[in-house]
């Protein structure tokens, strides 16, 4: 137990190499926490006739280590974790730490013998050390990979000119923020939009579409006007303030700016393929605006997801008179083949997420691991339908709680609503009969909302 202890101290500290797949949030755990731990061992064995391991685990996991842990779903991470190592099976020969076999508590014996096994071990530890898929590897190349790229980029000079044949800067900017301002709608006629939908007791999503066009007028303009001025100030006839110098940077480096960042819905994407998908998103709201509420709705197309499904839960709310704070979600993946289901009379059907971490299998309506070099895995329609708590049909055994991410990043800001500016919230996706939700959640396995190109 005690080399269970601290190859689960190596392990808490290791998962960080491996980005939001190991921690939402980076932690630095430290020599004092596994100190205290490792003398609250001792003391609870010598002074209790059975182990007590609910306590061991509950002392490390929330206490020592889980002190240092802010994250809702890190804590869930970690008290899974440990209990891997403070377990019955730990005291059987048998037990192995990984599927391979190669990590495992050897055999009691001199301290010799346990230097002599460590030294054994990978140079390069493999991922399923950390209950980690093979593919975690290359996530972790990728995002060392573009980091660097991205220094190297920003260090690039920005001058060129007609005689080396180059874009000089100038021309980039206007022949970019020409394109980028084609490209972007202008904002919303909320007046127009008030008149159609106006707000309604038994149709929530009326307010919703109404909310949204709101904070996207706010982007919109900034975003449009900003390009504006970045013709403007190429010509000399505005001031290339540090907003605008913000901008153009952006815009030379592929980058999306800070300026834009800060009325913006969050978002991981360079300029090009951000400013992409806001013009995704302002297609899918002018459908909706001009052709009434969807049969479909795309989840990551809104600009604050809760509201939109808030107003779902109220709609299913009043209409069967039942108070809102009794009701859960349900979840039902849809076959593949079903690309646009009809509205459904209950709840809503949306589409827009990916996997993250594993893959979901779509003959036999499980999770199953990702395929080799595949890192994200597109989910079908899923059928979101509302339910009173005490008549949850799901079985807690047989499904994994995901959490919903707007980025890959994961982690987020909790904003002033009582929301974090990145999680969405918790869906139930079915497992099979050989996993258990412990297994996806050492895999790290969540849904997003966007990818970062």
């Amino acid at each position: 137990m005690l080399f269970g202890l601290c190859f689960f101290h190596a392990l808490i500290q290791e998962r960080c190499n491996y980005g939001p797949l190991g921690w939402n949030i980076p932690y630095q755990f430290s020599e004092p926490d596994r100190q205290i731990c490792v003398s609250q061992l001792r003391m609870f064995l010598e002074e209790n006739a059975t182990i007590p391991y609910a306590a061991l685990s509950y002392t490390a996991s929330e206490a020592n280590y889980g002190g240092r842990v802010t994250d809702a779903h890190d804590r869930i991470t970690i008290a899974n974790l440990i209990t891997d190592y403070y377990c019955d099976d730990i005291l059987k020969d048998g037990y192995k730490f990984s599927e391979s076999g190669i990590y495992y508590a050897p055999k009691h014996q001199a301290l010799s013998g346990y230097l002599d096994y460590i030294r054994s071990l990978p140079i390069n530890q493999m991922p399923e050390a950390f209950g980690l898929h093979a593919n975690a590897n290359l996530s972790a190349a990728i995002k060392e990979g573009l980091g660097i790229l991205a220094t190297a980029n920003s260090m690039l000079p920005k001058g060129g000119g007609a005689d080396g044949g180059a874009k000089t800067p100038d021309q980039i900017l206007t022949e970019l923020s020409t394109k980028f301002l084609t490209e972007v709608r202008p904002p919303f006629d909320t007046e127009w939009l008030v008149a159609k939908y106006p707000t309604d007791y038994n149709e929530s999503m009326n307010t919703v579409v109404n909310q949204e066009a709101l904070r996207f007028n706010k982007l919109l303009l900034r975003v449009r006007a900003s390009l504006v001025d970045i013709g403007k100030a190429v010509k000399g006839l505005v001031i290339m303030g540090p907003d605008l110098d913000d901008v153009a940077n952006g815009i030379l480096l592929n980058k999306q700016p800070e300026f834009w960042k800060k009325v913006s819905y969050p978002s991981l994407k360079p300029m090009s393929s951000y400013v992409a998908d806001l013009v995704a998103r302002m297609n899918f709201f002018t459908d909706w605006m001009d052709n009434g509420h969807p049969s479909n709705y795309w989840l990551s197309g809104f600009f604050f997801t809760q509201s939109f499904l808030t107003g779902q839960l109220q709609n299913f709310a009043r209409k069967n008179n039942l108070p809102i704070d009794t009701l859960i979600w349900t979840f039902d993946i849809l076959k593949k083949e079903n690309n646009h289901p009809p509205k459904p009379e209950d709840g809503c059907v949306v589409y827009g997420l990916f996997m993250d971490g594993a893959r979901w299998d779509n003959e036999q309506q499980v999770i199953q691991d990702s395929l080799p070099k595949v890192l994200f895995s597109e989910i079908p329609h899923m059928h979101w339908k509302p339910c009173e708590k005490d008549k949850d049909p799901a079985d807690p055994t047989r499904v994994y709680p995901s959490p919903i991410y707007k980025t890959s990043e994961r982690k987020g800001v909790l904003s002033t609503t009582g929301h974090s500016t990145n999680f969405v919230c918790t869906i139930k996706i079915p497992i099979a009969k050989e996993h258990s939700a412990k297994f996806w959640i050492k895999r790290g396995v969540a849904c997003l909302c966007q990818l970062d190109d």
